[in-house]
């Protein structure tokens, strides 16, 4: 008994479904009985069939049996359109068998031997069963049921076959199923306002941990995927977060002063602005500044597509089509609409860790509020800065702020601040009837900082920070307005003016 044990049931096996093993914490125990439930159309067919050609790719060998009333050729012309169908398999080490005369014309035991006879005659190490539900409804009274259940899966056991159930989910007291299987996995759909999104959820695995909860999955041309919960699978960092004194600069000389040399390396600055305040070019400065030092730096944008960003970049001196065709910044865009945030994180992370990116700007997150499930997105925020932190990148956010001009600041992420170790601060103000542009620095966790308000513009050679603005109050209002004397002199950078003259 023990042999078999080390042998089956401490021996994992891949269900071939990106996401899917994670959530398992490392896939389906060999021999296990499990039972996939849901309600017709949330994919357990496509699952099922996705793990056999998987399971076959990798060598071993599958049986799908069908109690439904389709035939399987119809059923695998609708499997052909996925990246996964591979037809050379089928027939060889991959069999389909329709069960449905075996089931109807005998017993629920006589059914139980056809299909042992089919799992030794063919060597088979997965067995699929679809239709649950018709073998219940012709296998007798429930006791039947279970007992033929109990010796179907003594006998995959014994052979090291995996055995996959598949139907609806069933009411108490007739869901007996659940009680016997080694593990449950539902399927599901859920409406969320006009949208629709799939959830799965493990319900149980025995003999295992799992990640508990919901988890969005999605059907593509490459077959199922599933995006675990983000704040689940980062809970804790992949690797220790190491501190670092290290300070990162912008290269723009009158914030490197403010900053006291820059940001320090591995921490996360939110830029907090109003529209137009110049929250993209601050980010995209950070990121030039890198790439001189050849640190690898991404651009990851829910707003702008790549084209008008690198246009932007290029006319303020920035040169990003440059660097960006040297390999040095790489910009990426993700349209928020129909948005879901676990795969939004999912993509940011699979670049951070391919690239080696070591200065990230994530720009836009109030975008993130259009997404599914926007009650996560502190959570989820939470989670992706730590472990940004424990990849070694450097993080900047942009975020918009709602009200253009007020006293009030309204943020659109309301956990902001313990996400953020920096959080700089830009807006636009009217003074003497033109619009200028301000920022300053509203914390530097454990550093110091200049904390006057200063004036900058941008020009053909980006942006230039003026002297700190006097005599003037209620400036971050938005309505600012002279005490007694304006602020000294005049700025320009690159074709921009300004009152303000830039830091030397």
């Amino acid at each position: 008994m023990s042999s078999q044990l080390s042998t089956y049931s401490l021996h994992r096996m891949s269900t071939g479904i990106a996401g899917l093993d994670v959530v398992l914490r490392g896939g389906l125990f060999r021999g296990g009985m499990y039972f996939v439930a849901g309600a017709p159309g949330t994919g357990k067919t496509t699952l099922a069939n996705q793990m056999c050609f998987a399971h076959v790719t990798g060598g071993g060998r599958a049986i799908y049996i069908t109690l439904q009333t389709e035939h399987h050729s119809r059923m695998l012309a609708h499997l052909s359109g996925f990246s996964f169908f591979a037809p050379e398999h089928v027939g060889d080490a991959l069999q389909y068998f329709s069960g449905t005369s075996a089931q109807q014309s005998g017993t629920a035991r006589d059914f139980v031997q056809y299909v042992q006879r089919i799992i030794r005659d063919q060597r088979a190490s997965l067995l699929v069963i679809d239709g649950l539900e018709n073998f219940k409804a012709h296998g007798g009274n429930g006791q039947l049921v279970k007992e033929a259940l109990h010796a179907l899966h003594a006998y995959t056991e014994s052979s090291g076959c995996t055995l996959i159930l598949l139907g609806p989910a069933s009411p108490p007291p007739t869901n007996y199923e659940e009680t016997i299987v080694d593990g449950v996995i539902y399927l599901r759909t859920d409406a969320v306002g006009l949208r629709t999104v799939r959830l799965l959820e493990v319900g149980k695995i025995r003999g295992s941990a799992f990640i508990p909860g919901k988890h969005i999955f999605v059907v593509g041309d490459d077959g199922i995927t599933v995006y675990p919960r983000t704040e689940a699978v980062l809970a804790t960092p992949s690797k220790p977060v190491a501190a670092s004194h290290a300070r990162l600069a912008f290269d723009i000389a009158g914030l490197d002063t403010m900053l006291q040399g820059g940001v320090f390396a591995g921490s996360t600055t939110m830029l907090l602005g109003t529209p137009g305040s110049g929250k993209t070019i601050l980010g995209l400065h950070f990121l030039a500044a890198g790439s001189r030092l050849g640190e690898p730096a991404l651009y990851f944008g829910l707003y702008e597509t790549p084209d008008r960003l690198i246009a932007k970049a290029d006319r303020v001196g920035l040169d990003f089509s440059a660097k960006k065709a040297a390999g040095q910044i790489e910009v990426e865009w993700i349209s928020p609409v129909e948005g879901l945030l676990d795969f939004q994180v999912d993509r940011l992370l699979q670049l951070v860790r391919r690239l080696r990116v070591r200065r990230l700007f994530l720009d836009g997150i109030d975008a993130f509020q259009h997404v599914m499930y926007p009650e996560r997105i502190g959570q989820v925020l939470m989670a992706l800065s730590n472990e940004l932190r424990a990849q070694q990148v450097t993080t900047f956010l942009s975020a918009e702020l709602r009200q253009l001009v007020g006293p009030q600041v309204d943020l659109p992420i309301p956990i902001v601040s313990p996400i953020a170790e920096n959080i700089l601060f830009l807006r636009s103000v009217e003074l003497g009837s033109t619009v200028q542009r301000l920022i300053s620095i509203v914390k530097i966790r454990d550093g110091g900082y200049d904390p006057t308000i200063r004036e900058f513009v941008i020009g053909s050679q980006g942006i230039a920070i003026g002297s700190a603005i006097r005599n003037v109050d209620r400036m971050l209002t938005g309505t600012a307005r002279h005490v007694s004397v304006s602020s000294e002199t005049s700025a320009s950078a690159g074709g921009g003016s300004s009152s303000v003259p830039p830091d030397a």
